[in-house]
């Protein structure tokens, strides 16, 4: 082996190293080390130890991975051919916010995928109409609305020649998209219509719209595990962000289940298995 590979491995973990997440896991081994070497610290030495196992777990093992995937698992195997056509597309919100420098300032965030998916369903002439969701992009006294900022990238250049665009009032939630849908719904007849969202949300999502009384056909996509994303479960010797990223849309999901649950913005007629696309052939 060269010199110069060398300096980029040695480059590469010196970086590793110095991430705020290392020094910090780093950190809590160095002081478990000190406290339980004072004899009377033994307790609060195996407290910092066990910091440290937590972040090594969720950083550095398959396990933040594990979790996510079980939420993306039930949505795994669509073929795009076999989505049917529909009266509607509606895509949630968390897709991309408002930019200073970006292409019409719009930015495409951790769930840009969503609006890949939206723009080439409505090109296969899956729905004459494109709904489109989403909260608000806030500075000092300025506020846009994500779902204005998408339909306007959208509109530029006439992309979707010859579709409606419906940007929705500004959201808190999903459950308020779905209520502006369903109003929607009401006032124009629809009878079906292609939900897209991230694999990992379709769950809740699918529930709160179907509780709202709008039939839908899940279109998941977005997907952040090995469900969807080429690659293998490995175990690194450092903790890194992001499966600490994977174990917050976990946990949120969890928790947000239990809390639409709770105040009956999903209920059990809202609830149903998402395999349509599945062969039942035996």
């Amino acid at each position: 082996m060269t010199i110069s590979p060398l300096l980029g491995l040695g480059a590469k973990n010196l970086v590793t190293l110095i991430d705020p997440l290392a020094i910090v896991w780093l950190g809590l081994i160095g002081l478990s080390v000190w406290l339980i070497k004072k004899r009377k610290l033994k307790k609060e030495g195996g407290i910092a130890a066990g910091l440290a196992l937590i972040l090594w777990i969720f950083g550095a093992t398959p396990v933040s991975g594990w979790l996510l995937a079980s939420l993306e698992r039930p949505y795994g195997g669509l073929k795009f051919e076999k989505i049917p056509k529909s009266d509607a597309v509606v895509l949630l919100g968390g897709g991309s916010v408002k930019s200073r420098y970006e292409s019409h300032q719009m930015h495409l965030n951790h769930g840009g995928d969503r609006v890949t998916m939206a723009m080439d369903l409505m090109l296969s002439n899956r729905a004459p109409t494109l709904v489109i969701g989403g909260a608000y992009t806030s500075y000092e006294e300025d506020k846009w609305s994500d779902s204005e900022i998408t339909k306007a990238w959208f509109e530029a250049g006439n992309k979707l020649p010859g579709k409606e665009i419906v940007a929705l009032k500004i959201c808190r939630n999903t459950f308020d998209e779905a209520v502006f849908v369903k109003n929607l719904a009401i006032e124009r007849g629809w009878t079906n219509v292609l939900l897209v969202t991230s694999a990992f949300h379709m769950k809740r999502a699918a529930g709160v719209f179907r509780t709202q009384g709008i039939p839908v056909t899940v279109v998941p996509c977005n997907f952040f595990t090995r469900v969807s994303r080429y690659g293998k479960a490995s175990v690194h010797i450092i903790p890194k962000w992001g499966g600490f990223e994977k174990t917050s849309r976990y946990v949120h999901e969890k928790i947000g289940w239990i809390y639409y649950r709770l105040r009956g913005w999903i209920k059990s007629s809202g609830i149903q298995d998402e395999d349509w696309w599945r062969d039942k052939t035996p």
